[in-house]
């Protein structure tokens, strides 16, 4: 099923889009270069339990981690003949029962990898939460931060991102009277350096509703959005003011995006930068994994992609589209789905920043949705969670779909 790849921008403004001049064909394939296949490795997003299918760093390894006992590492090769999920464990007659064997890592709620090593959340015995390592070569393990359980209440991590050498974490605290409404819920949102463990307070809001979602970072940046109004509203507020629960996601969470900011914030200063406004067409979407690779930011205004130098502080629109359905950074590409006002006639898009270059793909032919849906990648392939499946980034360029593995 080789098809053609069709070049369609050959210069990237810095303001407005490229004229139909400027749109030549190209009629093989080489022209995705080949040797610009990329896995960025510095943003690392955490899983978790339904969701922990993710790779290996610079390997086709693929990890996936259950809710279920035991509750261990396994790892598959997509390219091997007969790929089978297997414990990532070595030892000759291990049961993979407890810490002694180098893929158990018991009850956890988020799971990471990040340059060789596993960063999970879960708890002690006494039900205090850490973030724990584990380096799988030689199954040392280490608590990279611990919170103390709280005498009225219990901890839960609700969020994992690893950016440079930095855990964020989000975490709920939940009173134990939470029901009689005598004591709220408590989001609070941390960075944690993972050589020494500093551990420092970015953000502390009311309720499990958090005014911060972040989506990445640089070594000395943070990348998030946030709502710029004088007076948020936590759900227990709102609870207490006699409305229900779902009224709050209904009727006062969805204005709320007409004040969202996407937002550069200094790890040490803290001064923050407005790359983007709701005001000025800024759209959030839910879907925060993969929008940042190699200091590349991907956002939407109004109807243009943007791509955002988050060291630089460069902001250039790469390419205008009717009906932005979805976007993300996979390969050291920018991938974008768009079709008409009617969200009909799918197409998807490739931009190759580094010979900047934009294609168009053909989608084995589909025009209502991504026939292979993208999640996350390997060295040299493209993972679909949803649809446990596994394909080639030389065939998904050149259409080629006989070839998909599907994992587990």
């Amino acid at each position: 099923m080789k098809t053609k790849l069709i070049k369609i921008l050959s210069a990237v403004m810095l303001c407005g889009c490229a004229s139909k001049s400027s749109l030549p064909k190209v009629e093989n394939t080489s022209e995705i270069n080949q040797a610009n296949f990329h896995f960025q490795e510095e943003n690392a997003y955490g899983y978790y339990p339904g969701t922990a299918i993710f790779p290996a760093r610079n390997k086709d390894y693929i990890f996936h981690v259950f809710a279920t006992e035991p509750e261990i590492i396994y790892i598959e090769n997509p390219n091997e003949k007969e790929n089978k999920m297997t414990p990532y464990c070595d030892k000759a007659g291990c049961t993979h029962e407890d810490e002694t064997c180098p893929a158990y890592i018991g009850e956890w709620t988020y799971i990471a990898f990040y340059k060789n090593k596993f960063y999970y959340t879960g708890y002690d015995e006494n039900r205090n939460l850490f973030l724990k390592e584990l380096d799988p070569s030689n199954n040392n393990r280490r608590i990279v931060y611990q919170w103390d359980r709280p005498a009225n209440g219990e901890d839960s991590a609700t969020d994992l991102i690893i950016t440079y050498g930095n855990a964020i974490i989000r975490k709920d605290r939940w009173p134990l009277n939470i029901d009689t409404g005598e004591q709220q819920i408590v989001t609070e949102t941390f960075l944690i350096n993972l050589e020494n463990g500093n551990c420092d307070l970015l953000a502390k809001d009311r309720d499990f509703q958090s005014n911060y979602s972040v989506i990445g970072g640089t070594e000395d940046k943070i990348i998030f959005t946030k709502y710029e109004i004088d007076n948020y509203m936590s759900l227990g507020d709102w609870i207490s003011q006699g409305k229900s629960e779902s009224s709050y996601y209904e009727e006062y969470i969805p204005p709320l995006d007409d004040h969202v900011a996407l937002v550069s914030m200094d790890i040490k200063t803290k001064k923050e930068i407005v790359i983007a406004e709701a005001e000025d067409g800024f759209v959030r979407y839910s879907d925060i994994m993969n929008k940042i690779a190699d200091d590349q930011l991907v956002y939407v205004k109004n109807d243009e992609i943007h791509l955002y130098d988050i060291r630089s502080e460069e902001d250039k629109i790469i390419y205008h589209l009717e009906e932005i359905r979805n976007y993300w950074i996979i390969d050291g590409k920018v991938l974008m789905l768009t079709s008409d006002k009617n969200r009909e006639n799918l197409k998807e898009y490739i931009y190759d920043w580094q010979y900047d270059q934009m294609y168009i793909l053909n989608n084995n032919g589909n025009t209502e949705y991504m026939d292979f849906g993208v999640d996350t990648e390997t060295e040299n392939g493209l993972i679909s969670i949803v649809d446990r499946q596994w394909i080639k980034k030389t065939d998904f360029y050149n259409d080629n779909y006989d070839d998909i593995v599907t994992l587990w």
